[in-house]
């Protein structure tokens, strides 16, 4: 009887943990495959969590966004006087809906340099490198409501890259141009989302013995057996 009740014990658990799952969505792009390029914005879309006709409830969403950027770029006076400039590149990542038209600022990577120049010498700055990212967690309504639909749906991740170059002279009286000649600027972008769900009951049993019952029960049939082998002692 024991084992029996062991077995039943095992059965409910391997129930309970099937009716919880997980779902996770993601995209990346690498460096050396498709890299965003000063001036480019890469578009990518995550699933939204598809209830299955309400028959799954969304617990949690986890979400993660993570970007890098690399830039080198040369500098150059014009020959007639000396100057300084600065270069900044930057990837700007945002997080939205398509369905719920909304979009969330999530993090903006910025690389600058620069200095003095000599006039008609061109002058290089960089490599410079950086990275960021960023995660969040969702676990409430009404919030939660937006990452969940019944059917197909998507999120969209955006990361722009851009250059501002920031040329002037060390002369103010005179008309000196700072250009940028040279640039090698690229940036990538990845995201995942993690979806945590449970499956809704549907036509739940309204006789089920609850788990304090059951042991109740458990105790009275060891009792029993207890009493049956004394008897036939």
């Amino acid at each position: 009887m024991i084992k029996r009740l062991s077995l039943l014990t095992a059965s409910m658990v391997l129930a309970a943990s099937a009716n919880a799952g997980m779902v996770i969505d993601s995209f990346t792009n690498a460096f050396d495959a498709t890299p965003i390029l000063h001036g480019e914005q890469l578009n990518k879309t995550l699933n939204l969590f598809d209830t299955l006709g309400g028959t799954r409830v969304l617990d949690s969403v986890l979400v993660r966004v993570d970007a890098d950027a690399k830039t080198s770029f040369t500098l150059e006076a014009a020959e007639t006087t000396n100057g300084e400039g600065s270069v900044t590149f930057g990837i700007d990542v945002r997080f939205g809906s398509l369905s719920s038209n909304f979009s969330l600022p999530i993090f903006v990577i910025q690389l600058t340099d620069g200095g003095n120049l000599i006039g008609g010498v061109p002058r290089a700055f960089g490599p410079l490198e950086g990275s960021d990212a960023y995660s969040f967690l969702v676990s409430q309504a009404p919030i939660l409501d937006i990452f969940s639909l019944d059917g197909s749906g998507f999120l969209e991740v955006t990361c722009a890259a851009s250059t501002i170059a920031d040329a002037r002279t060390t002369e103010p009286t005179s008309n000196a141009v700072v250009s940028l000649t040279e640039e090698d600027s690229f940036a990538r972008c990845g995201a995942s989302i993690k979806y945590t769900y449970h499956d809704a009951v549907v036509n739940p049993p309204t006789d089920m013995p609850e788990p304090g019952s059951l042991a109740l029960m458990g105790l009275a049939l060891a009792a029993l057996a207890s009493t049956a082998r004394r008897r036939k002692v």
